[in-house]
C-alpha cells in the first residue's frame, strides 16, 4: 500500500461505466503548504473541480461518483479517509470502447528512473476517435489533455496546495514533486492496466 505522509492528501477520483458493476478510480496526491489547513469543503472542491473539468470530454456511459481523499498523518499510519459523492454523467453521446481500453496520462516527477514515474488510468475514449491501431485522434487527445491540465493548474493555484507529488510504498521515501501540469502528458494510444496489453 502506498504511504500517505504528513502534509499530503491522496485524492482518489471515482466513476462507473455502463455495463459494469465495478467502481473505477484513478489517483493524484498533493502536498499542502505547512501553514495552511484545508477545510473538508476545500478538499471536496478538488474532486468537484475534477468532475467539472472532465465531464465535457467524457462520454455519457461514464458516471462520475465523486471520490475520496486519504489524509496523511504523522507519524505515518492509517490515513484519515474522507468521502465525497457525485452523480454526474459524462456529456458525450458516442459509444465508448470496451473497458480494458482507456485514456492514460503519465506522471513525470523530478526524480529520474522508474521510481520517479507513475500513471493515471481513466475511462475508455469514444470508438469514433480511435483507429484500428489504437491511436487516438490528435484533436480529441488534445482536448482531453487540456481538460486534465486545466484541472491540475486550478489545484496548484489554490493557496493551500504546494505541489502535486508522487507517493511511494516505502515510508522512508519522501514524496517526489511533479513540477507542473505539463508533466502529465496523455498517451496518443489507448492503454490498459494489464501489463501484457500495454502499448
Amino acid at each position: 500500500m502506498t504511504t500517505v505522509p504528513d502534509l499530503c492528501y491522496d485524492f482518489h477520483l471515482t466513476w462507473t461505466i455502463e455495463g459494469s458493476t465495478h467502481e473505477c478510480e484513478t489517483a493524484l496526491a498533493f502536498r499542502r503548504d505547512s501553514l495552511e489547513f484545508p477545510s473538508n469543503s476545500a478538499l471536496g472542491e478538488v474532486i468537484t473541480d475534477f468532475v467539472t473539468a472532465m465531464q465535457p470530454v467524457t462520454g455519457n456511459a461514464v458516471v462520475f461518483t465523486g471520490g475520496y481523499v486519504l489524509v496523511g498523518v504523522d507519524p505515518p499510519d492509517v490515513p484519515v479517509r474522507l468521502e465525497f459523492g457525485s452523480t454526474t454523467t459524462g456529456a458525450g453521446s458516442a459509444s465508448t470502447l470496451c473497458m480494458n481500453s482507456c485514456w492514460q496520462a503519465q506522471k513525470r516527477s523530478v526524480m529520474g528512473g522508474r521510481k520517479g514515474r507513475g500513471r493515471m488510468y481513466f475511462w475508455p475514449p469514444a470508438e469514433t476517435v480511435v483507429d484500428p491501431n489504437g491511436s487516438i485522434d490528435s484533436t480529441t487527445r488534445g482536448g482531453f489533455e487540456s481538460a486534465l491540465w486545466g484541472w491540475i493548474d486550478d489545484q496548484l493555484a489554490k493557496s493551500w496546495i504546494e505541489a502535486a507529488v508522487l507517493l511511494h510504498e516505502n515510508p522512508a521515501d519522501a514524496p517526489t514533486i511533479i513540477p507542473n501540469s505539463e508533466s502529465f502528458p496523455v498517451n496518443s494510444k489507448v492503454s490498459t492496466q494489464r501489463r501484457r496489453l500495454r502499448p
